[in-house]
This record gives C-alpha cells, sequence and structure tokens, in this order.
C-alpha cells in the first residue's frame, strides 16, 4: 500500500467496520439460504408457544425479523472497536483524545465492542434456530454486557489495570454460564440483579471520584433501553402482535438495545480526568 492510500484508509476509521459489516451481513444472509435442520436439537426454555410475537417458520432462520435485526448490534459493536484506531490517528495528527481510563486503555474498549458484536451473532443464532444451545448463547452474551458495566464501574473507582478487569471479567461470566446452564429458568432474574449492582456500582464511581462526564448519554441509553423493555414486554404478551409480518416488536427491541449500548460506550468515553477520591 502507498503512503497516500494508508494516509487515506487511517482518515477513514470507519471504512474498515463498514466493510466488516457488510460482509458478516452478507455471510449470514447466505447461511439463512443453507439446508440447516433443527430437528433433534433440544429446543429452547420458551418452545413451543412462549417465543414471542413472530411465527415460527420452517427452514434454516426461524424467526427472520428477530434474527436480521440482531445486525444492529454487530454494526456499533464493530464501530466502537474501530474507535482505538480513530483515536490513534487523531494523537498521531497533534489532537486530543479525552483523557479517562477507557480510552487511554485499548483493552477495555476491546472487551465492551467485542461483547457488543456477540449480543449480536449469539441472538441471530437463537432467534434462527430456537434451540437451548442459542438461549445460553443468547442470554450469555447479555451477562457479557452486564457484568462490563458493573466491573468498569468498579476498574474506575479503583484504577484496575486491562489485566486484573479481563481476570474477573472472565471468571464472573464463566460462574454465569455455569449457573445459566444449570438453572436457566432464572437467567432473567440473575441478569437484572447483575445490571442493577452495574448500575449501583457506577453510582459509586461517581460519588468516589467526582468526574466531569457527560451524564446525558447514559439518560439517552436508559431512555432507548425502557422504551426497548416497554416494546419487549408488549411483543411478548402479544399485545403489540403481527406474528406473520416482517415489522416485530422483538426486532425494535434489539435495535433500540443496540442504540443504548453505542450511548453508554459514547458516555464512558466523555468522561474527563477525575477528581481525586475522597
Amino acid at each position: 500500500m502507498s503512503e497516500t492510500s494508508a494516509q487515506s484508509h487511517n482518515s477513514n476509521p470507519w471504512l474498515r467496520p463498514l466493510l466488516w459489516f457488510l460482509g458478516i451481513t452478507a455471510l449470514t444472509i447466505a447461511v439463512g439460504y443453507l439446508p440447516i435442520s433443527w430437528e433433534g436439537w433440544r429446543v429452547a426454555t420458551c418452545m413451543p408457544s412462549h417465543c414471542f410475537c413472530e411465527h415460527l417458520r420452517n427452514g434454516t432462520v426461524r424467526q427472520p425479523a428477530n434474527t436480521y435485526s440482531n445486525l444492529g448490534f454487530v454494526l456499533v459493536g464493530l464501530l466502537i472497536i474501530s474507535m482505538i484506531r480513530r483515536d490513534n490517528h487523531t494523537r498521531s495528527s497533534g489532537g486530543t483524545v479525552s483523557s479517562n481510563l477507557i480510552n487511554n486503555t485499548p483493552t477495555y474498549t476491546l472487551v465492551y465492542g467485542w461483547a457488543v458484536v456477540f449480543v449480536g451473532l449469539f441472538s441471530m443464532f437463537y432467534h434462527a434456530s430456537m434451540t437451548f444451545i442459542g438461549q445460553w448463547f443468547d442470554v450469555m452474551a447479555m451477562y457479557l454486557l452486564a457484568t462490563f458495566i458493573l466491573l468498569y464501574a468498579l476498574a474506575r473507582a479503583h484504577q484496575w489495570s486491562g489485566t486484573r478487569f479481563v481476570i474477573l471479567y472472565l471468571i464472573s461470566n464463566s460462574v454465569l454460564g455455569w449457573i445459566l446452564a444449570t438453572a436457566p429458568s432464572i437467567r432473567r432474574y440473575v441478569f437484572g440483579v447483575v445490571l442493577v449492582a452495574g448500575l449501583v456500582a457506577e453510582i459509586y464511581a461517581r460519588v468516589r471520584q467526582h468526574p466531569e462526564i457527560q451524564t446525558k448519554y447514559i439518560l439517552w441509553s436508559a431512555f432507548s433501553l425502557i422504551l426497548a423493555f416497554t416494546i419487549w414486554i408488549l411483543d411478548l404478551k402479544g399485545i403489540l402482535c403481527s406474528s406473520h409480518s416482517l415489522i416485530q416488536g422483538h426486532a425494535f427491541w434489539h435495535l433500540l438495545c443496540a442504540v443504548s449500548s453505542g450511548l453508554m460506550y459514547l458516555y464512558y468515553r466523555s468522561e474527563k480526568a477525575p477528581l481525586q477520591p475522597r
């Protein structure tokens, strides 16, 4: 690659994630045309009649709208990961990037970005197959995000190293994965507990360090999540339901949650050097 083309590529940090997104989209659509049968697989615990509004079709992709709407997570996650390259380019060009844990330590951005990508990929597998193993991966990906919120708040409050964070992150999710496999009926309660703990830890980090941070992002993230959860309930209860339509409430849940995860990352990025802990 010539120096001019390399500079052009570096000045457009969105090009690579968009190309990856188009590739993943094409691949998932192609896989949907393969003659894959889910017969003989252990079915999801919501089967046969409580797996959201969308009608269960025969074939590889049993819920198309609920499956492909997860590409929103993939796009957001890839854009988050690309921020590392963007920040490096900004610094090399003499620009400045807000000094905080997630901007200064790429490990955190990588973990968060890939967690968002995995939410999309794992949920696609779940809604395509409606199998128990698909359900495990789907919920496990939600745990990946919830534990990040919890542990990153603690990492900011106590200035953990990236290595310590990753070790605790892997241990926490291994335990949650085991609970999910052995007691799947309590999966939503466990997720709620971890998420609430994460929000409490975030408040603790704010009180401890009093950082200058853009609160508007977390408020918009919470609003998107509340709206998504409302639509999720209406879809699950059959109140907002047209089972054979490609416009599905649960698909909007996916898209709004993807937006919420992106806004949460912008919230983390907006933090400026905190005051000394009290």
